[in-house]
């Protein structure tokens, strides 16, 4: 089968949204299908880099070997701007890829909204009479539509998103919460739910281990507290700083480690830190990727995600899957899954309540706690099984159409 999946940032950086769409890439090609991205040059964060190098960095990703990936130049680095990515080459790009009967994709996969290229891409596929899922990735959450510019992400979506839902051959929840969302739009579509998947880690992982300890070593002999996401408000990094503060005293030698890019939170979780006098115990990574991500989720001794929202969650089942006990807060969707697995738990959003859950699994050790997340990983959520799920409304979107595929699936 010939599927495009799209969306509108492939920056590594950005976080979920990018990383999700790479291991489907992957996952779909290790099943035999021929797929590719279509993206555009936006950036997420600062420091830009050229395009050309922007380029090198997402095609250079192991997961994309052999993935072809369509670029439109888009732009806009600043707020509302960076983030609808106006790319004038898209609708020429569109039809390039939609031209050929022959070339044509089966199925168009659009991950995320409130984008050029994504309306772009859902009108394209309409054209040329192709289906399409829509996958909002937590974008029309109560939540996410009340920040920013509230009222144009309504007009938005009355002038292009609700034909857009309405025509999709279904539009992918990946959590329950989230498919109320979409019906609470009155869109009138079909919704299925299907949740993220995650790879599980391999034989090597120890090695990458080594590696961030090398790159960090004074992490090495110490228990840390992991925070692996972007540095934004939503994340709520101040939460679990004041709660990590409070385990000085029963746990003297615990440290904490963030780890994400800055996205807006930074600059004010450093002036917390300096204010409760804990420079020595806050490490700061930056942007971890490949070996450097992995050896920090092997190496940690708690996963913290203090989370206002997340409409998934994907760093919470990356730390399932490498056996680290979990400690999340009602709004991060995956809590779901650390509660029926038991590796970890969902507390208030206090610092007292993070506290106590970090102290619990802390008392009860690693291995107690983690290899119940990871084998609920084994068996619910591998990528070969979502990627399975997911080939499976592919072929349903296609023979809704009336389309005879035969024997190419």
């Amino acid at each position: 089968m010939r599927i495009l999946q799209v969306v509108h940032s492939m920056d590594p950086r950005s976080g979920g949204p990018t990383a999700v769409v790479s291991n489907t890439a992957r996952s779909l090609q290790e099943a035999s299908h021929d797929v590719s991205i279509l993206t555009t040059t936006v950036q997420s964060s600062e420091p830009w880099v050229s395009p050309a190098e922007h380029r090198d960095r997402v095609e250079g990703q192991p997961g994309l070997s052999g993935v072809k990936i369509h670029w439109v130049n888009a732009w806009g680095r600043r707020g509302i701007w960076q983030r609808y990515a106006y790319g004038p080459s898209a609708h020429k790009s569109l039809r390039a890829i939609f031209h050929s009967p022959e070339k044509r994709p089966h199925v168009v996969h659009i991950n995320g909204t409130f984008s050029h290229l994504t309306q772009q891409a859902a009108a394209a596929a309409r054209r040329y009479s192709v289906p399409y899922i829509v996958t909002p990735m937590g974008s029309l959450s109560s939540l996410c539509l009340a920040r920013g510019n509230s009222m144009l992400k309504r007009l938005f979506i009355r002038a292009f998103l609700e034909r857009d839902l309405q025509h999709a051959a279904t539009v992918q929840a990946t959590c329950e919460h989230e498919a109320l969302n979409v019906a609470n739009l009155n869109a009138n579509c079909r919704i299925d739910v299907v949740p993220h998947g995650v790879s599980l880690p391999s034989g090597d992982d120890w090695a990458s281990r080594d590696i961030f300890l090398s790159q960090f070593p004074q992490l090495r002999g110490k228990r840390f507290v992991l925070f692996l996401s972007r540095v934004h408000p939503i994340k709520r990094l101040d939460l679990l700083i004041r709660a990590f503060s409070s385990l000085g005293t029963r746990f003297p030698e615990l440290l904490l480690v963030v780890a994400g890019n800055d996205s807006g939170a930074l600059q004010g979780a450093k002036d917390l830190i300096h204010d409760m006098r804990l420079e020595e115990k806050v490490l700061f990574t930056g942007f971890l990727a490949a070996d450097s991500k992995r050896g920090a989720l092997e190496a940690a001794d708690v996963f913290a995600l203090p989370s206002e929202h997340e409409n998934f969650g994907v760093a919470v089942v990356e730390a399932m899957a490498h056996g680290v006990p979990t400690i999340v807060t009602k709004g991060v969707a995956a809590h779901d899954y650390v509660d029926a697995s038991g590796c970890g738990y969902t507390v208030d959003s206090t610092p007292d309540a993070i506290a106590e859950g970090l102290q619990r699994v802390l008392l009860g050790g690693k291995a107690h706690y983690g290899g119940r997340g990871r084998q609920f990983v084994i068996d619910h959520l591998t990528w070969s099984r979502v990627s399975q799920i997911l080939t499976s409304m592919y072929q349903d979107a296609v023979s809704a159409r009336g389309d005879a595929l035969s024997d190419e699936f």
